[in-house]
């Protein structure tokens, strides 16, 4: 069973690796209660995300973070409703100072030693060029590159 840090409790093993992804416009209506995050988005690189977590993926600790348009830096446990806000460059604006403080904390206690971001370039705007993401690896490209990346990160072995 994969160790996945979802809420980045001190109790929990510190994890290895540092997911950050941006939500989804895509969401699943039902339930129409407050529901955990992974859950909520329904977007591919959800979907991919979802997938490898059922098979057993990843096999080392991991921390996953969101950047949500609606509510900023939250974790895939984080209860959300269904909402439909976009982020564009105004609310990128808006979040980026919350997100990087929170990022910022989160890394220094973490101390993830690899971290990889599949963000699109307004969500990359709200932490682009934080010290502590200058080694972290960016994803790049159309949305089946970014999701074979992704799902080739969580299904390897180290």
């Amino acid at each position: 069973m994969p160790r996945t840090s979802l809420t980045l409790a001190p109790s929990q093993p510190t994890p290895q690796k540092l997911l950050i992804i941006s939500c989804s416009a895509a969401k699943r209506r039902r339930p129409a209660a407050r529901t955990p995050a992974i859950e909520r988005y329904d977007g591919v690189f959800f979907k991919v995300l979802r997938k490898a977590l059922r098979q057993g993926h990843p096999r080392w600790p991991i921390a996953i973070l969101i950047i949500s348009a609606k509510y900023g830096l939250i974790t895939p446990d984080t209860l959300i409703p269904n909402y439909d806000i976009e982020m564009n460059a105004r609310q990128a604006e808006k979040l980026a100072s919350s997100i990087r403080a929170k990022l910022q904390q989160i890394i220094s206690h973490t101390k993830p030693r690899e971290i990889l971001i599949n963000l699109g370039q307004t969500y990359a705007k709200t932490i682009r060029d934080l010290p502590e993401l200058q080694n972290a690896s960016w994803v790049a490209g159309p949305i089946g590159k970014r999701a074979s990346i992704l799902k080739a990160w969580l299904t390897h072995d180290n």
